[in-house]
């Protein structure tokens, strides 16, 4: 599930199982030493048991979505009675006698498979699915990705089958390509994704219909406003960044560009510009430079992997500007004093804390690593399974 979470393809031409019952149990002790690992592997023979003879769309056995909904909850950190809710979240659609789970787990797993059983019958979609989604006030944002992840599932898996189906290898592919079919691969984060599509504009608005389709049992549904089919030399915003292709500067060779989006820039100059407001200016100018150092290097280092060097500059500009204002609102001074607040040149510091700006975080071009990203998951073949 690290791989998923990290928009890397899915690995191609092999049967995967997903997370193994140890390399789930290594993720809770990593977070929850002291934890008892044991009612959680008793949750996994229970669902080994009631899912027995289920498989998935792609043809692998259907424990392997319980322990990947398990690998998620385990992944940020849950407690273990949420990880076995997740290994437990559907043995209610199965044979398995009403009451079991809250006989054999307590009441606190029984009410968590209940509350995710709940969530697909009321169809409670995740906040951001479509306009006006109110979201509950029992329910923080991380549980709400969490909740997304489990219930999309079914979009990985109807989009991870038609790949393996039909696109897995590179002659299928360009097979499709010659009869105008077209290729296309799911990219997933929580509830936003993107499919990209190699073909005619027909195929990405079929698509689309094809995604409310499966998304209707679960009782959700596409936004309107968000949900659009754009071509990639047009441009789109995705997690906070602008994916966009253009021609290289100096030479004719079209290549994808991936650069903080206008909203992500507008956000962090509101957020400088809102820790150098007026009422701000009570605080030591150490105390101002150490908070825009968290809000800036933060915010480079989720945006270093692009092309954002001209981008970082600018805010630096914005925010360089914002501190002079600050500093000669708060001493009345003119501009021709800010000299004595630097340290080398026109650095603001103060009291051993300088200002370092988004500048500072060095910018690591993404380098494509295809199917070979590390996992913590034992990954295990239909072959090693006999």
């Amino acid at each position: 599930m690290k791989a998923r979470r990290r928009l890397a393809t899915l690995p191609g031409r092999r049967h995967v199982n997903g997370p193994s019952l140890e390399g789930l149990l290594g993720v809770v002790r990593a977070h929850h030493p002291d934890a008892d690992v044991g009612l959680i592997e008793f949750a996994h023979g229970e669902a080994a048991r009631w899912h027995a003879g289920q498989t998935r769309y792609s043809g692998d056995p259907y424990l392997t979505h319980c322990l990947a909904a398990a690998a998620i909850v385990a992944d940020v950190g849950m407690p273990p009675t949420v990880v076995c809710a997740a290994l437990l979240h559907d043995v209610e659609d199965t044979s398995c006698p009403p009451g079991r789970v809250a006989e054999y787990f307590g009441p606190d797993v029984a009410q968590l498979v209940s509350d995710v059983r709940t969530v697909k019958l009321r169809a409670i979609p995740p906040s951001g699915l479509h306009p006006g989604a109110a979201r509950p006030a029992s329910r923080s944002p991380h549980e709400e990705a969490v909740l997304a992840n489990i219930s999309l599932m079914a979009l990985d898996e109807h989009f991870h089958a038609q790949w393996h189906t039909r696109m897995g290898t590179s002659w299928q592919r360009e097979k499709r390509r010659k009869t105008g079919t077209g290729n296309w691969r799911l990219v997933r984060y929580a509830d936003d994704f993107v499919v990209l599509v190699s073909g005619p504009a027909h195929r990405a608005e079929a698509l689309r219909g094809q995604v409310a389709e499966v998304l209707a049992p679960l009782g959700l549904r596409l936004s309107t406003e968000k949900t659009r089919v754009v071509h990639i030399d047009d441009g789109f915003d995705f997690l906070g960044h602008h994916i966009r292709r253009q021609r290289n500067r100096g030479t004719n060779k079209l290549v994808v560009y991936t650069r903080p989006s206008k909203k992500a820039i507008k956000a962090v100059r509101g957020r400088i510009s809102e820790r150098t407001y007026r009422h701000t200016q009570n605080q030591s100018l150490a105390t101002l430079l150490e908070g825009l150092n968290r809000t800036l290097t933060g915010w480079a280092t989720y945006f270093r992997h692009g092309a954002a060097k001209r981008t970082f500059n600018a805010v630096d500009h914005h925010a360089w500007h914002r501190v002079a204002i600050w500093l000669r609102r708060k001493h009345t001074i003119p501009s021709s004093q800010l000299k004595g607040f630097c340290d080398q040149g026109w650095r603001f510091a103060g009291s051993g804390t300088v200002f370092l700006g988004v500048s500072s975080v060095m910018i690591e071009r993404y380098r494509y690593r295809g199917a070979k990203i590390p996992t913590p998951w034992t990954i295990e073949t239909a072959a090693d399974n006999g």
